[in-house]
């Protein structure tokens, strides 16, 4: 593995250094890609449509994978008993995010900070499956529980706001 190539795979894991924040560095790496998808959003790009939803969440997930896969052989291992899932690597918020972000408008601060609060629970305290999917080796497990996270706070918020529309 070159210099370059792991240089790249900190700053994409890092999520462009937002996981080096000090502090709840999960919480500093979802406000970091919510504060670009909607920077995004006000460029004229229509984030929330599916196709360019879907594109975003498969780069972040592509470029994710493959950076932690590469960065997690370059560490040491974790002490018997625990998992592999450094604090530094955000990434994995970062996909979680853009998948709970999925068809929420951006023109909608409720449905957004709704879909943030969610993620960011769900993410802490892995109810069910989410925590099983942690337990997966390296990189897959270190991805899998915030892609489940951010898949079951897409569809609370999408459940709640239907629920909601109906009142």
């Amino acid at each position: 593995m070159t210099n370059i190539h792991l240089a790249t795979c900190r700053i994409v894991s890092t999520g462009f250094g937002s996981g080096l924040i000090p502090g709840p560095r999960g919480t500093w790496g979802s406000l970091a890609f919510l504060a670009l998808w909607y920077a995004l959003s006000r460029t004229g790009i229509n984030i929330a449509s599916w196709p360019v939803h879907a594109l975003v969440v498969l780069l972040v997930a592509f470029a994710g994978f493959c950076c932690v896969r590469d960065l997690v052989i370059t560490l040491p291992p974790p002490p018997p008993g625990k998992k592999m899932d450094p604090s530094f690597i955000v990434v994995d918020e970062w996909l979680g995010m853009a998948i709970a972000l999925s068809g929420i408008d951006s023109r909608c601060p409720w449905m957004i900070v709704a879909s943030f609060v969610l993620f960011r629970l769900l993410d802490a305290t892995k109810p069910g499956i989410i925590r099983r999917a942690e337990h997966f080796p390296g990189a897959y497990g270190i991805m899998l529980d915030d892609i489940a996270a951010g898949v079951a706070a897409c569809v609370l918020c999408h459940a709640g706001f239907f629920l909601f529309s109906l009142f």
